[in-house]
């Protein structure tokens, strides 16, 4: 009986262990880091009406950065997909462990929406 609450608690909390927070206009949204994400202007310029700002936080210091990367880089490229876009990353910021008292693995991306290549 034990192992299967057990069992049932892990599963319900690994389903959170990552969670989305958003993906905002880029001039309509903050930096949830103390220091804003630098930019990467040799990239072009770029409106900042296609910019766009992506933020993940991990539930728990369990989670790896590497998971909680991949987790936003995937939400970026859905989000693009249903665009009809492509996404160019101009910059990216992340928590520096270690991942305790609350500073639990944490990502903001900026990116630009642009047009397909043919």
């Amino acid at each position: 009986m034990t192992r299967i609450i057990l069992s049932i608690v892990l599963v319900f909390f690994s389903q959170f262990s990552v969670r989305a927070q958003f993906i905002k206009p880029y001039n309509e949204s903050a930096s949830h880091f103390n220091n804003p994400t630098v930019l990467d202007t040799t990239r072009g310029e770029f409106s900042y009406q296609n910019m766009y700002r992506a933020y993940r936080k991990a539930s728990t210091g369990f989670t790896t950065m590497t998971t909680t990367q991949r987790k936003l880089e995937k939400e970026i490229r859905d989000f693009a997909k249903k665009k009809g876009k492509a996404f160019i990353i101009l910059g990216s910021q992340y928590a520096k462990p270690p991942y305790i008292l609350g500073n639990y693995p944490r990502m903001e991306i900026i990116f630009v929406l642009v047009n397909k290549e043919e």
